[in-house]
């Protein structure tokens, strides 16, 4: 490779998630891993999906920008011409709240005074060798939109698979981090990426800022989490005694469906739990596990994903040969994705049967005293040194 940094290309093996991915990700590595050639027979249940072909999500732009012209949330929410989901109704109560932020003059907030100064990419900087040794999967976590509409990535995560060193790296992007979003003049939250530009939007934008190129991308819902979840049989997974509470809480209103926590206690432990798809997917959108009024926010909730997802990827990791192709029949339908054969073959030949050996490591982005929280047009981001981390991460991936 040259000493130069690689340009930009649009590669046929792109990949993308939501917090579903988290664990289909998983499961893809091992379906294309275990099925080998059957693989193929299954390939068309796959929604094949060129970058770019998405419209932009225009119901839920029109219904923020109403709501930062002054229309209440709740007369918003009611109007029978819109159908939010619950992870829409979530987001814009979050971002009603940072109008009333914006109202209460705490718009344009930066009390370290880094924003201006972090906010645009770094300089470009070569890249090393190992960089083509790697696979890189971009996952993008999207709620559940209508056909042919974008919703939002609340979780933006990067699966780097080493074939020399067998490991697997997961890299959480936090959503929060204000950047210059690729291919316009706008900066925004890193989230809303997606909504203008679709995976290439997210893609290219963290390109600028990291030097990263994703060789694959792959989507599905959080629908699709559930049923991956249930179809392996569960996962065991220590829980602390506040994500126990709030599994408690935010179950309590599904008829009978509360979690009820001896029931799920592991025999012969103190907290681990088996999760079924359901009290999983509600343990990777916790945002409020520790012990103060304030939460974790995004960096608690990214951990608690990367967790849920080094359990999948641990228990495939364990499974026949016989139980993996009892999977791929369920899990590749619900995979949105542009690879093609070839690429299901070329990803297959490289990491070929020992997926099972492969060590599984995770940080987050931005990483611990490398940012600072601000507020910007009403929202609120993280102002991020995006040099500090473009540094460590290029450590981890390529060390």
């Amino acid at each position: 490779m040259s000493s130069t940094k690689r340009k930009k290309v649009n590669k046929k093996i792109k990949l993308a998630a939501v917090i579903s991915m988290l664990s289909l990700l998983g499961l893809l590595l091992v379906a294309l891993v275990g099925g080998g050639l059957l693989l193929l027979n299954w390939y068309n249940q796959m929604t094949y999906q060129e970058i770019g072909d998405n419209t932009m999500d225009q119901e839920f732009l029109n219904a923020s920008l109403a709501m930062q012209n002054g229309v209440p949330l709740d007369t918003i929410l009611k109007d029978p011409n819109h159908r939010f989901t619950l992870q829409d109704v979530e987001d814009l109560q979050l971002q009603y709240q940072d109008w009333l932020n914006s109202q209460s003059g705490l718009a344009d907030s930066d009390p370290n005074h880094t924003l201006d100064l972090w906010k645009d990419p770094p300089a470009d900087e070569p890249l090393p060798e190992e960089a083509e040794k790697l696979i890189n999967i971009l996952c993008l976590g999207t709620d559940e939109r209508a056909v042919g509409s974008l919703g939002r990535t609340d979780t933006i995560m990067m699966i780097t698979i080493n074939t020399e060193k067998r490991t697997i790296t997961m890299t959480s992007f936090l959503r929060d981090m204000y950047m210059k979003l690729a291919g316009t003049n706008t900066y925004n939250k890193l989230n809303a990426a997606y909504v203008y530009g679709g995976v290439g939007g997210v893609r290219d934008t963290l390109y600028d800022y990291f030097d990263l190129e994703f060789d694959n991308y792959a989507q599905v819902n959080f629908n699709s989490f559930e049923k991956v979840i249930d179809a392996i049989g569960g996962i065991d997974i220590e829980l602390s005694a506040k994500e126990v509470t709030n599994l408690v809480k935010h179950t309590a209103l599904d008829a009978g469906k509360t979690f009820v926590p001896e029931d799920h206690l592991v025999e012969g432990t103190k907290n681990t739990y088996h999760l079924n798809g359901k009290y999983a997917l509600r343990l990777c959108r916790d945002r409020y596990a520790n012990d103060n009024s304030q939460g974790d926010g995004d960096f608690g909730r990214t951990e608690r994903q990367r967790r849920v997802l080094t359990k999948v990827i641990e228990k495939a990791q364990t499974m026949s040969l016989g139980q993996l192709m009892d999977l791929i029949p369920i899990v590749l339908p619900m995979i949105t994705t542009d690879l093609t054969v070839a690429d299901c073959a070329n990803l297959l030949a490289s990491v070929g049967t020992s997926y099972s050996s492969y060590t599984i490591q995770s940080c987050h982005i931005p990483d611990s005293g490398t940012y600072n929280y601000a507020s910007k047009d009403g929202m609120s981001v993280l102002s991020v040194n995006f040099e500090k981390n473009k540094k460590m991460l290029h450590s981890l991936i390529f060390g």
